[in-house]
């Protein structure tokens, strides 16, 4: 969590943009506005959450219950409603992600019981989950690891939910808005001190042990067979997006 306010942000702002009467909305929006520039850019560890859902026979649809969801991670089936007593039956594994389209083309007539069965695929369609095959009657626990919207400073007394290093991320980031805002040619140089600071810091997920082929979302499928690849985005998880990397 970072030390500086949402208040410390707007005072010193304030006083680098040397003008008064900055309305406060615009020093909150521009606050704001950085911190998700470079949030949105890599992975945190921070916007990492996890939730469950119980399968019920017959439902294929499942409400992503935080409205905050910005992507799903993974699911991971943790057993029945029996388990462990049910050895044997623990129904455990990933749930592969699956294209719409490929779910169309594959599920089959809804009404028809006998397709029922263990949930082996899925994908997101707005804000719902949806599985394949339609689930049985053995419910199955499912793990939900997902990744939430950052959530915007509003008291005075909001921190930052990434660590103090990037509060210097925040508050440039911040005031080259400010000045490009004001019509000023300096928000240039300032803009390249806020890039050229988010090159320098290094996230966790570049840091630590990552096994190949760990949480990153397969890239493609067949039946029975799990391609992992990319994260999603056409780099490596440990390169930022073009205008970060140098």
């Amino acid at each position: 969590m970072g030390v500086l306010m949402l208040s410390d942000f707007q005072a010193d702002l304030t006083t680098a943009l040397q003008r008064g009467n900055v309305p406060v909305a615009n020093l909150t929006r521009w606050i704001n506005q950085a911190m998700k520039e470079f949030a949105y850019a890599f992975r945190f560890h921070e916007l990492e959450f996890s939730t469950n859902i119980v399968t019920a026979q017959g439902q294929y649809q499942y409400s992503i219950s935080d409205p905050a969801t910005r992507w799903i991670e993974e699911l991971t089936k943790f057993g029945t409603a029996a388990y462990p007593a049910d050895t044997g039956q623990g129904r455990l594994g990933r749930i592969i992600p699956e294209t719409r389209s490929d779910w169309l083309k594959n599920i089959g007539d809804l009404t028809d019981a006998t397709q029922q069965g263990e949930p082996l695929y899925y994908h997101r369609y707005g804000e719902e989950i949806i599985l394949r095959p339609i689930p049985d009657s053995i419910g199955v626990y499912i793990n939900v690891d997902y990744y939430k919207n950052v959530p915007n400073l509003v008291a005075s007394t909001d921190t930052s939910p990434f660590k103090e290093d990037w509060d210097e991320a925040i508050f440039l980031g911040a005031l080259y808005r400010g000045l490009r805002s004001y019509r000023e040619p300096d928000y240039i140089s300032i803009r390249n001190d806020f890039l050229a600071f988010v090159r320098s810091r290094a996230t966790e997920f570049e840091m630590e042990e990552f096994p190949e082929g760990g949480i990153s979302p397969a890239t493609g499928h067949s039946d029975g067979i799990l391609s992992t690849g990319s994260n999603g985005m056409s780099r490596s998880d440990n390169d930022g997006p073009e205008g970060y990397n140098s």
